[in-house]
């Protein structure tokens, strides 16, 4: 190949990669561009708020980074099914560590907010901004997951509509939130939160939907575990609405103050214990389908237990808020998913003679 075609080719490929790797930095600059029109307690909100959102990312986008290496060794040796073995395992991975740096960070940041900011305004508006925000930590990690597999194949080019859907999404919805346009309230900081976290998961279902339609899926056995995938996708409208404005579904009862902010604390934390709920129900289900009944009443005697006693611990020893109370789900449904999916995949159910 002639130097001049090989700088084309070369060009062709890196151009979407460069506008990919700037997204994030792009939903900076827009969020920037609105709040500087809100205020200077905002704007310094902002950059405080990025950066600590940033460093929650570490992990995941390092994960990430080894999923490309991996997956781009696999195509190199033309092993199609190895590279979505691969990309299964690694994306998974990264799903479950964006989890734990969701949890993390909405625990560490009202801590976090005394430790650098000194202005009480300033880290209210940070607080306010990360809560929300990181609901997004997920949504972007696997766009850049998507990112990866896409530049391992050398298809890079739907990585520039993505970043386009992205931007367009946060200009839209930042637009809206922060500045109470369309009938929505006027929200700042959490306007700006709202408009990033719409953003990533506008670009994580585009991205999506790109993959499992336009790569041949039966080729490199991508999404071999669509099932989880697809019901988890079918109720992230829900969890979303549950997370972002929990008084929707709340008001319908028409709660008192205290009961409403109690009860939202409580709804996004039952949301959030859907993205485990779901696949460990799915992974329990292959469980009793296998026609090991014992070992399904086990499993289920296990959780049963862990929940009771994780509640119990919580509000009776411990006397935590109702919305830590409730962490006995995930963690009972967590146990649920680790025991059901190593049973299936140890194979021991295959013991069993069924006539």
């Amino acid at each position: 190949m002639k130097a001049d075609a090989l700088s084309r080719v070369v060009w062709r490929v890196s151009l979407p990669i460069i506008l990919a790797q700037a997204s994030e930095s792009l939903l900076h600059l827009i969020d920037t561009i609105f709040l500087s029109r809100v205020g200077v307690t905002e704007l310094g909100a902002l950059a405080v708020a990025d950066s600590l959102l940033l460093l929650f990312l570490v992990v995941p986008l390092a994960l990430v980074d080894g999923i490309q290496i991996l997956t781009a060794r696999r195509a190199g040796q033309r092993r199609p099914q190895a590279v979505g073995a691969m990309f299964n395992q690694g994306f998974v991975l990264v799903f479950a560590v964006c989890i734990a740096s969701t949890v993390a960070l909405k625990l560490v940041s009202p801590i976090a907010v005394r430790w650098f900011v000194e202005t009480d305004a300033v880290g209210a508006a940070v607080d306010e901004f990360l809560q929300i925000a990181a609901y997004g930590i997920a949504f972007g990690a696997a766009s850049f997951a998507y990112s990866a597999l896409l530049v391992s194949l050398g298809r890079t080019r739907v990585l520039i509509p993505a970043t386009i859907v992205l931007a367009t999404t946060n200009i839209v919805l930042g637009y809206i939130f922060i500045f109470g346009r369309l009938g929505a309230p006027a929200l700042g900081m959490r306007g700006a939160a709202i408009g990033s976290v719409g953003a990533e998961i506008a670009a994580c279902v585009f991205l999506t939907v790109y993959v499992w339609r336009a790569i041949d899926s039966s080729r490199y056995e991508f999404f071999r575990a669509w099932t989880v995938v697809q019901a988890i996708l079918v109720t992230v409208p829900f969890i979303m609405i549950a997370l972002l404005a929990p008084e929707w579904f709340l008001a319908a009862f028409k709660p008192g103050a205290d009961v409403l902010v109690e009860g939202a604390a409580s709804l996004r934390v039952v949301a959030l214990a859907m993205l485990i709920v779901i696949p460990g129900q799915i992974w329990f289900a292959a469980v009793s389908g296998t026609g090991d009944t014992a070992a399904a009443l086990g499993i289920e005697l296990i959780v049963t237990v862990t929940m009771i006693g994780a509640a119990y611990l919580a509000a009776i020893q411990f006397t935590w808020p109702v919305e830590l109370v409730w962490m006995s789900l995930p963690a009972s449904w967590l146990v649920c998913l680790t025991i059901s999916y190593g049973w299936v995949k140890s194979g021991l159910w295959k013991r069993l003679e069924i006539y």
